[in-house]
């Protein structure tokens, strides 16, 4: 039997009108940006997908580096309170240059050390990872238990073939469903005897509820975890860190995502992004295409970039 649960933390950002920007290498971090929406703080936010070099999880850590400061660039424009990476593996591998490229009025936020802080205090004598190539290599997970002083088993794998089946939007065609059970039994089966799994890619909330059909349907499947299962979603811990202090109903609001206080951009194709983001999240809008010669000028000074391209809101 699996249980999909929200896992606890705190620190934070001001409950006044915040403007919170968000990135990833795709819809992945809709489910951040959907976490964060169901809170009861008044804010606005602003999307970016650079869909048009994703996956980012095969990339070298000096080309993310580079994506990273156009983006943070990009968003930094729009006066956000805070930025939050909501792609694990540019947290993982170029935390360093978003720090870099942001202002020191903006709070940084990414999800891997408020979920390893928060699990360093739980139960489980062994976690398991579900992640990308570039997030598994960098072990930043086990690096980030070890440092809070988690002393039980750690196992981290990498599973390239979930962000592409995810990004598709083919997610309830009859395919793309067998691709994808075929994908979480072959990683699964290596993270058999793990008492929890993080997913560890923003995108895989959105196959959690596979995963746990699979687990509780497949008899085969449940005697590799005769423990129970327990999937942490990373994003509820980071919710706990930005809006420390809410009630379970205070975090668990109805969502629209299509309302004006949402704006996305991607470096794809609107008409891609929406119709992804519909079989994960629901109907978006309000979303505009940026190309990435347009986005690689944000690698740019401010003054430099000033004539090469502009954004209104």
């Amino acid at each position: 039997m699996t249980k999909f649960q929200n896992a606890p933390l705190s620190t934070g950002v001001s409950k006044q009108q915040l403007t919170i920007g968000l990135f990833d290498s795709g819809v992945g971090g809709l489910s951040v940006l959907s976490r964060l929406a169901a809170c009861a703080v008044p804010a606005r936010y602003i999307y970016f997908a650079d869909t048009g070099r994703c996956p980012y999880g095969n990339r070298d850590a000096a080309e993310i580096g580079q994506f990273v400061e156009e983006i943070v660039g990009f968003l930094s424009d729009f006066k956000i309170d805070a930025l939050v990476m909501a792609c694990n593996t540019s947290a993982a591998l170029a935390r360093g240059h978003a720090e870099a490229a942001v202002g020191s009025s903006v709070k940084l936020y990414d999800l891997i050390g408020p979920t390893c802080k928060s699990l360093s205090r739980s139960r489980f004598s062994s976690i398991g990872v579900m992640a990308t190539f570039g997030t598994v290599n960098s072990q930043a997970f086990s690096k980030g238990l070890r440092s809070f002083g988690y002393e039980g088993d750690i196992r981290e794998v990498a599973c390239p073939r979930l962000v592409p089946i995810i990004e598709s939007g083919k997610l309830p065609e009859h395919n793309a469903m067998c691709d994808l059970e075929g994908a979480l039994r072959e990683y699964l089966i290596k993270l058999a005897g793990m008492e929890a799994i993080v997913l560890g890619c923003t995108h895989f909330p959105f196959v959690a509820p596979h995963i746990e059909r699979l687990i509780s349907e497949d008899a085969q499947m449940a005697k590799l975890f005769p423990a129970g299962l327990t999937l942490i979603d990373p994003a509820t811990c980071l919710v706990d860190d930005i809006f420390p202090g809410l009630n379970e109903e205070a975090k668990s609001q109805p969502v629209d995502l299509s309302l004006p206080a949402f704006k996305y951009f991607t470096t794809g194709t609107v008409r891609d992004f929406e119709r992804t983001a519909i079989s994960c999240v629901g109907r978006v809008g309000g979303c505009r295409e940026i190309s990435i010669a347009d986005i690689s000028n944000y690698h740019l000074k401010p003054l430099d970039r000033f004539n090469a391209f502009s954004v209104v809101l």
